[in-house]
């Protein structure tokens, strides 16, 4: 009973962190290679790695709720279930890396991760119900979980007018090969990020959406 009350919220953190992280880099990704990661000579691959990443970023929540959801089978004593099921999850990785592949190419390797992440979680999730009594409540996880999207919606507007709004001021500026194409991109980027940051704690507060840490 302990473990899960503690899971709980660790859970809804996760989300709350790690949506925004994903479309935030999703949305930035060209620009986190052409950059700060490629150089001149492979700006050719931009495109390609992008779709890699997208395909990656699509895991990430998974990702990072397995960890939490393992520590939890740890207390339990219950590593052998873990094991099995990541071994499971392994070879579904490597039949839909097979499948992906032949289908879109490079970024079905990541796709095929993220795949198997999102496997691995459900599976996790559900053994835990079934073998040591965990409740999973629907309508409070889909009420949390609403809320977490709505706390995104709400804060999208705001860094995407300022966002467009500085980029409209840069290109009239004639600086674009300075402050768009080269990394001091990210100089201007950083003050907006904050800003939504910021927005995104205070509509967290105007909908109601509780947090074990923030809360306290």
């Amino acid at each position: 009973i302990s473990v899960h009350s503690k899971g709980q919220p660790s859970k809804k953190i996760i989300i709350w962190v790690m949506l925004p992280m994903s479309w935030g880099m999703a949305f930035f990704s060209r620009e986190i290679f052409s950059t700060l990661l490629l150089k001149d000579s492979y700006l050719v691959y931009v495109d390609k790695a992008t779709h890699v990443l997208w395909a990656f970023l699509a895991g990430l929540i998974f990702f990072s709720l397995n960890k939490i959801i393992l520590n939890i089978y740890y207390t339990l004593k219950a590593n052998w279930l873990s094991v099995w099921v990541l071994i499971v999850a392994t070879f579904l990785n490597i039949l839909l890396n097979q499948l992906f592949m032949n289908l879109i190419g490079a970024p079905g390797l990541a796709l095929a991760t993220s795949c198997s992440a999102a496997f691995q979680t459900i599976v996790l999730c559900y053994l835990l119900k079934r073998f040591f009594n965990f409740k999973f409540p629907a309508k409070r996880y889909l009420g949390s979980i609403l809320k977490i999207l709505l706390n995104n919606i709400l804060v999208f507007p705001i860094f995407l007018g300022c966002y467009l709004g500085l980029k409209k001021l840069i290109i009239y500026s004639g600086l674009q090969s300075l402050l768009l194409d080269s990394i001091y991109f990210w100089v201007w980027i950083a003050p907006i990020a904050a800003l939504s940051g910021l927005a995104y704690l205070y509509f967290r507060k105007v909908i109601g959406l509780k947090l074990h840490f923030l809360d306290y």
